[in-house]
Protein backbone atom coordinates (compact mmCIF):
# COMPACT_ATOMS: atom_id res chain seq x y z
CA UNK A 1 0.00 0.00 0.00
CA UNK A 2 1.22 3.49 -0.85
CA UNK A 3 2.01 5.10 2.52
CA UNK A 4 1.35 8.58 1.09
CA UNK A 5 -2.14 7.83 -0.15
CA UNK A 6 -4.90 9.33 1.98
CA UNK A 7 -7.37 6.87 3.46
CA UNK A 8 -10.88 7.77 4.60
CA UNK A 9 -12.76 5.81 7.24
CA UNK A 10 -16.42 6.68 6.89
CA UNK A 11 -19.17 5.58 9.19
CA UNK A 12 -21.54 6.29 12.01
CA UNK A 13 -19.63 5.71 15.19
CA UNK A 14 -22.07 5.12 18.01
CA UNK A 15 -19.50 4.86 20.79
CA UNK A 16 -16.50 7.09 21.40
CA UNK A 17 -14.52 3.97 22.34
CA UNK A 18 -14.79 2.78 18.70
CA UNK A 19 -12.95 5.86 17.49
CA UNK A 20 -10.44 5.75 20.36
CA UNK A 21 -9.63 2.14 19.48
CA UNK A 22 -9.22 2.91 15.77
CA UNK A 23 -6.94 5.87 16.47
CA UNK A 24 -4.75 3.76 18.79
CA UNK A 25 -4.17 1.38 15.88
CA UNK A 26 -3.16 4.08 13.38
CA UNK A 27 0.59 4.47 13.07
CA UNK A 28 0.41 7.49 10.77
CA UNK A 29 -0.89 11.06 11.01
CA UNK A 30 -4.65 11.26 10.95
CA UNK A 31 -7.56 13.69 11.22
CA UNK A 32 -11.02 13.10 12.61
CA UNK A 33 -14.07 15.04 11.46
CA UNK A 34 -17.61 14.95 12.76
CA UNK A 35 -20.06 15.82 10.01
CA UNK A 36 -23.22 17.46 11.32
CA UNK A 37 -26.57 18.22 9.70
CA UNK A 38 -30.07 18.71 11.10
CA UNK A 39 -32.28 15.62 11.38
CA UNK A 40 -34.58 16.90 8.63
CA UNK A 41 -31.63 17.10 6.23
CA UNK A 42 -30.54 13.55 7.11
CA UNK A 43 -34.06 12.24 6.46
CA UNK A 44 -34.27 14.12 3.14
CA UNK A 45 -30.86 12.82 2.01
CA UNK A 46 -31.87 9.27 2.93
CA UNK A 47 -35.02 9.65 0.82
CA UNK A 48 -32.86 10.66 -2.18
CA UNK A 49 -30.81 7.46 -2.05
CA UNK A 50 -31.54 4.54 -4.33
CA UNK A 51 -31.92 2.26 -1.31
CA UNK A 52 -33.61 4.26 1.43
CA UNK A 53 -33.66 3.11 5.04
CA UNK A 54 -36.70 5.20 5.97
CA UNK A 55 -37.36 8.10 8.30
CA UNK A 56 -37.57 5.93 11.45
CA UNK A 57 -34.14 4.40 10.76
CA UNK A 58 -32.71 7.87 10.04
CA UNK A 59 -34.09 9.14 13.35
CA UNK A 60 -32.59 6.18 15.26
CA UNK A 61 -29.16 6.58 13.64
CA UNK A 62 -29.27 10.35 14.14
CA UNK A 63 -30.11 10.01 17.83
CA UNK A 64 -27.27 7.60 18.54
CA UNK A 65 -24.64 9.15 16.26
CA UNK A 66 -25.12 12.69 17.61
CA UNK A 67 -24.51 11.81 21.25
CA UNK A 68 -20.95 13.15 21.00
CA UNK A 69 -18.66 15.08 18.66
CA UNK A 70 -15.12 13.95 17.92
CA UNK A 71 -12.36 15.91 16.24
CA UNK A 72 -13.23 18.86 14.03
CA UNK A 73 -16.94 19.50 13.57
CA UNK A 74 -18.00 20.23 9.98
CA UNK A 75 -21.43 21.67 9.21
CA UNK A 76 -22.56 19.70 6.17
CA UNK A 77 -25.82 21.56 5.76
CA UNK A 78 -24.12 23.52 2.98
CA UNK A 79 -23.22 22.86 -0.66
CA UNK A 80 -20.94 19.84 -1.09
CA UNK A 81 -18.07 21.84 -2.64
CA UNK A 82 -18.07 24.22 0.35
CA UNK A 83 -17.95 21.29 2.78
CA UNK A 84 -15.08 19.66 0.91
CA UNK A 85 -13.09 22.90 0.89
CA UNK A 86 -13.74 23.27 4.62
CA UNK A 87 -12.40 19.77 5.33
CA UNK A 88 -9.39 20.25 3.06
CA UNK A 89 -8.52 23.49 4.83
CA UNK A 90 -7.67 21.47 7.95
CA UNK A 91 -5.36 19.04 6.17
CA UNK A 92 -1.65 19.71 5.74
CA UNK A 93 0.16 19.43 2.43
CA UNK A 94 0.20 17.33 0.33
CA UNK A 95 -3.53 16.74 0.95
CA UNK A 96 -4.26 20.42 0.51
CA UNK A 97 -3.11 19.98 -3.09
CA UNK A 98 -6.42 18.28 -3.85
CA UNK A 99 -8.28 21.55 -3.45
CA UNK A 100 -6.42 23.32 -6.25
Amino acid sequence: MDSKRPVVFDGNFYWKSQIDDLIKRLDFPHHVFTLKAPLEVCIARDEERGKTHGADAARAVYKKSTEFDYGTVIDINRPLDVCIQDILSYLPEPYGLFNR
